[in-house]
């Protein structure tokens, strides 16, 4: 029998937990106290529910009953008393109760009893059940349990379990925990390494929980990602054992011994080490050294946060959840630059950008401006901490460029200070414009705030268009010395909005893969490589709509204007007018208007009279296009016929061949005697 077999055997013989469709859940047979939970209905946003508990000794009378209830703080238990405690719970004679609740948010809830006592022969008995359940703002979305369960038994009993530890094909679940060299890395266990229920060698226990702070703006807690976590004596400080939280903040431990009336508490530290000399973190300037990221001997360089002290008992022990506190003062703030470049880590991943070793160099007492050494670390003033996060992408977005081997090694052209809306220099541009745009992408949000405010803040949606040019920003042929206009282009390739000319959007595989190329110290050079690569050329029109003016604009031709439809119209007979045109341009046409007139003379202008008048939207290089319209003349006589472009924009590289030719109609009269005979 092999061994996961065997644990199964023996979760049947000393465990039996059965589910109705009521939700009861029910702990008994080998164990002294039993438990049973009853979720009568499927509950729902902010309405009253009922949980019904039913505890009974099942061997023997149990003294000194605890019954505890454990909650989320989404849930309100509609009564004061959340614990209660029975003197003598007879075997035979059940403790029943009524746990009217409601819950306040939607989302994935728990509700957990625990019961202690002592049996007859004083010894410590306990008993843990949890009840699950799924609330959504549409009722019928609601569910008894949490979708997509592993497995109905070990899912109900761990949330661990859920969606953050998952099961792979031989039945083994990933944790996430360090090795000897605090190296991050992936152990496989058997479902019956988690089970709260089946108690672990005497004096050994393993601990679990979830760890998250506040963020920023102080009005949502946030998980401490892949951090770097240590399990300490509550009492001496002294090292127990090293793991990593998961992306949602739930830890698992290895074994340890139980320290007893030591406790335990759990250290968090703003570094996350990863195999073959990798990793990031924010670690204090006063005694990080470059790169220190990259060596796992150095977590004493970084910023740490403590958990208060928690008494286990032995086996598996869950010991819930730590959030660290809002402060303005304190090294929380590490963690949220820590937290910064964990959405940097995600994309760097998706998007397949080498990472490599990012140190961070924080204080809440910095004034060494904001900077990335080159090959070094990154230097953060104290407030960058406090506001937006743009300004740590900013600057990891320099160091991607350094790591793909792409950042220019000449001497920078940047003036001091520099601004995104002013001309610096060209290398200076393209350097700071990617790095603003890398960080536009890691939000997927154009808008750049300026630390420490929220409110300082600019938009590559709309501020570094054409349309702001002269006297918010720097514009004409040095346009491409503007970072500004160049994180604008990039973003503007990268985004799903229509904005003027910003009618095409590209994977940001692309935009990478150009940058990551090759060494480029121009702007102009990453746009050679853009086409070299075999890129869209259509992308020019994001350029375009930054002021960047690669290319001649469009340039719209009307041609070939001719009469069809009734050969020889009579008075009120209808017939058509159509034209061809073509962009013959370097960009495409947006809004692209056409207007047909009727003309006393040959020459057709926009002062004739209109018949009517057609957008046609996007008209791409090189694309022709026939609009044509239905009209009738009510009285015999010629008329000349003819079409313009309006230009909206006023970008058309020649006005000459805006306006067609003219075509003449003839219209026949339409003769009939009084006598009724032609």
């Amino acid at each position: 029998m092999s061994y996961f077999n065997t644990i199964k055997c023996l979760l049947l013989m000393f465990l039996c937990i059965s589910f109705n469709s009521n939700a009861q859940k029910t702990a008994q047979l080998a164990f002294d106290i039993g438990v049973k939970l009853n979720l009568s209905q499927i509950p729902q946003l902010n309405q009253s529910n009922n949980l019904y508990l039913e505890v009974f000794a099942t061997r023997g009378d149990i003294h000194d009953v605890s019954i505890k209830l454990v909650t989320e703080n989404s849930i309100v238990i509609n009564k004061q008393e959340k614990n209660k405690r029975i003197n003598l719970l007879q075997k035979g004679i059940n403790y029943h109760d009524a746990i009217n609740f409601s819950v306040n948010k939607t989302g994935q809830h728990k509700i957990m009893v625990v019961v202690t006592g002592e049996t007859n022969g004083s010894r410590f008995t306990d008993r843990y059940v949890y009840v699950y359940f799924t609330v959504a703002e549409k009722k019928e979305l609601s569910q008894i349990g949490w979708e997509n369960s592993i497995d109905e038994l070990e899912t109900n009993y761990y949330p661990l379990l859920k969606k953050t530890i998952l099961k792979n094909s031989n039945g083994l679940y990933d944790i996430y925990t360090a090795d000897q060299q605090l190296n991050m890395v992936v152990e496989k266990n058997h479902s019956h390494y988690f089970h709260p229920l089946i108690k672990g060698t005497i004096g050994n226990v393993i601990i679990s929980g979830n760890y998250s702070m506040r963020n920023r703006s102080n009005n949502s807690n946030i998980p401490y990602k892949n951090h770097l976590i240590q399990l300490i004596n509550g009492t001496s400080g002294a090292h127990l054992a090293w793991s990593y939280t998961d992306p949602n903040g739930n830890f698992v431990f290895p074994t340890i011994s139980n320290p007893g009336i030591d406790g335990v508490s759990v250290r968090v530290y703003s570094i996350l080490y990863q195999a073959g000399g990798k990793g990031y973190g924010v670690c204090n300037p006063s005694v990080c050294v470059d790169n220190s990221a990259a060596m796992n001997s150095s977590y004493s360089q970084f910023y740490t946060r403590t958990s208060l002290k928690v008494n286990v008992l032995d086996g598996n022990q869950n010991i819930g959840s730590f959030v660290s506190p809002f402060s303005l003062s304190g090294n929380l703030r590490a963690m949220w630059i820590k937290h910064d470049m964990d959405k940097a880590y995600s994309f760097n991943v998706r998007n397949n950008i080498s990472f490599s070793s990012i140190t961070a160099q924080w204080s809440a007492t910095s004034t060494d401006g904001n900077y990335y050494n080159i090959g070094g670390n990154i230097h953060f003033k104290a407030d960058v901490a406090n506001g937006t996060n743009h300004t740590v992408l900013h600057e990891v977005g320099h160091n991607v460029m350094y790591n793909a081997g792409t950042f220019p090694t000449t001497i920078s052209d940047c003036p001091n200070p520099h601004y995104v809306n002013l001309v610096s220099g060209t290398q200076c541009a393209w350097t700071e414009g990617w790095a603003s745009a890398y960080a536009s992408m890691v939000n997927n949000n154009p808008t750049r705030c300026f630390a420490p405010s929220t409110s300082n803040c600019i938009s590559y949606e709309t501020d570094s268009s054409f349309d702001n040019c002269i006297p918010d920003w720097d514009c004409g042929i040095d346009s491409y010395k503007v970072e500004g206009h160049i994180t604008g282009a990039l973003w503007d390739l990268y985004d799903l909005d229509n904005d003027g000319f910003d009618v095409q959007w590209f994977d940001s595989n692309e935009i990478i893969s150009t940058t990551i190329s090759t060494s480029f110290t121009s702007f102009q050079q990453w746009w050679d490589g853009w086409l070299n690569l075999g890129f869209s050329a259509y992308a020019i029109d994001s350029l375009f709509q930054n002021n960047l003016n690669f290319s001649p604009a469009y340039d719209i031709k009307l041609f070939n204007v001719v009469h069809f439809g009734t050969q020889h119209p009579l008075e009120n007979d209808n017939f058509f007018i159509s034209v061809d045109i073509i962009n013959q341009g370097g960009v495409s046409s947006v809004d692209t208007t056409i207007t047909f007139y009727l003309s006393p003379d040959p020459i057709i202008s926009p002062f004739d009279q209109e018949i009517a008048s057609i957008n046609y939207g996007l008209v791409e290089v090189g694309e022709t296009i026939i609009p044509y319209v239905q009209t009738s003349m009510p009285t015999a006589g010629s008329y000349y016929f003819g079409a313009c472009f309006s230009d909206i924009y006023g970008f058309d590289e020649n006005d000459l061949n805006n306006c067609s030719q003219a075509v003449l109609v003839t219209i026949a009269a339409d003769f009939i005697f009084d006598s009724g005979f032609e």
